[in-house]
């Protein structure tokens, strides 16, 4: 009788730690696609389970990881070119009526 407890046991606990490992991975990754630290989320998911991951998704996202994000959906502005003379193609260093170098008319 002794020998099933043990193995009853063990059996328990075997599947009690996979349980808890796959709701620290899953908490893992959650911690990871805010930015944060993904061990702190394995922890977290991995000894308190499904309140462990409710706390990872609950957590707002790291700030400097937010930037970052922002950052990238927003589409570098497009570098203004120098404006040139239409007659003899200098560039203009401002906004000038007139070349400075040919003394062609510069229509804004």
């Amino acid at each position: 009788m002794s020998s099933e407890y043990s193995y009853a046991n063990l059996v328990f606990l075997t599947v009690l730690t996979a349980a808890n490992a796959v709701t620290g991975l899953i908490s893992m990754a959650i911690m990871n696609s805010k930015g944060r630290s993904g061990l702190v989320g394995f922890l977290l998911g991995f000894f308190f389970s499904v309140a462990g991951i409710i706390v990872c998704a609950i957590l707002p996202e790291d700030a400097l990881h937010l930037h970052q994000r922002m950052t990238r959906m927003i589409p570098p502005a497009a570098p203004r070119s120098a404006p040139v003379c239409p007659r003899c193609g200098q560039p203009l260093t401002a906004i000038v009526r007139f070349c400075p170098s040919c003394g062609g008319q510069i229509t804004p």
